[in-house]
């Protein structure tokens, strides 16, 4: 990093440009480096984790993208990365400040869960060790639960016969959950019955129920399905490509009372 005087925005790019390259920093290192107070150094962090580009830690900060690599493959992060984050915003807007909330394991509840940083008074219930993370340290007086459970070591999130017991001993507000895929006559699916049987727990104990998709999703059914339309109360994508989505909800509501409401980023621009 660079010790000449800089403007807030490239002292800010220059501590991205040094995380891209190491591990971590330290609130003394940019505050010596750069001649600013430890207190302007914290906003600089906050800045920019509230827009997900560095995650905060005790004392300092390390690089979004190597956290969330550690439970989601680099090259899944990177795929419609602006269409997640927009669908995070747009969810995180169902969030009240003392709610209690499940969320699942995905990289698009990853992008939801940073919108919630100015959230309180949460009760946060996740299998993923990232998303549990990153809430116990950005989400003020968030209270974290998660179930036991087996280490699915691709992913990082907890899996198996203990964790849905335990699952299924939590009662939640609301749950925001993610898919492998849509399709219309097969619903929403995923590739292992693994991740199914813990969404399948959320849902059953969820008072209101969200489902975080972008539209790369609508097609061919993956392995196992988890939820139909009906069994939800909220679609976010950015967008429903062919009016699909949209189609299938009217479909269901002449056959179910209740039916979700499909929110598309579109709109809230």
């Amino acid at each position: 990093m660079s010790t000449s005087s800089l403007s807030p925005e490239g002292r800010r790019a220059a501590i991205l440009e040094y995380l891209a390259r190491n591990d971590k920093i330290t609130v003394e290192q940019v505050a010596k480096q750069f001649n600013v107070s430890e207190v302007t150094v914290r906003n600089d962090f906050r800045t920019l984790e509230s827009t997900g580009k560095l995650h905060r830690t005790r004392g300092g900060a390390s690089s979004t993208m190597r956290a969330i690599s550690l439970s989601y493959p680099e090259e899944r992060l990177g795929i419609n990365a602006e269409a997640k984050d927009a669908i995070g915003k747009l969810a995180a807007r169902l969030v009240k400040d003392g709610d209690t909330i499940a969320v699942d394991s995905g990289s698009t509840t990853y992008y939801f869960i940073r919108h919630l940083v100015n959230k309180r008074d949460l009760t946060v219930v996740t299998t993923d060790i990232t998303i549990a993370s990153f809430a116990a340290f950005s989400i003020p007086n968030a209270e974290i639960t998660m179930p036991g459970g087996t280490l699915y070591k691709n992913h990082l999130y907890l899996t198996g016969p203990i964790t849905i017991r335990d699952l299924r001993n939590l009662y939640v507000d609301k749950s925001f959950l993610c898919c492998d895929s849509y399709s219309s006559g097969h619903g929403f699916t995923t590739k292992h019955e693994e991740s199914s049987e813990n969404k399948r727990a959320i849902i059953s104990h969820s008072k209101i129920r969200a489902l975080l998709m972008d539209a790369s999703k609508v097609g061919h059914p993956n392995f196992s399905k988890f939820a139909g339309i009906a069994d939800l109360d909220y679609i976010v994508m950015n967008d429903d490509p062919n009016g699909i989505v949209a189609s299938d909800i009217q479909a269901a509501s002449e056959v179910w009372s209740s039916v979700p409401k499909l929110l598309l980023t579109r709109d809230f621009e």
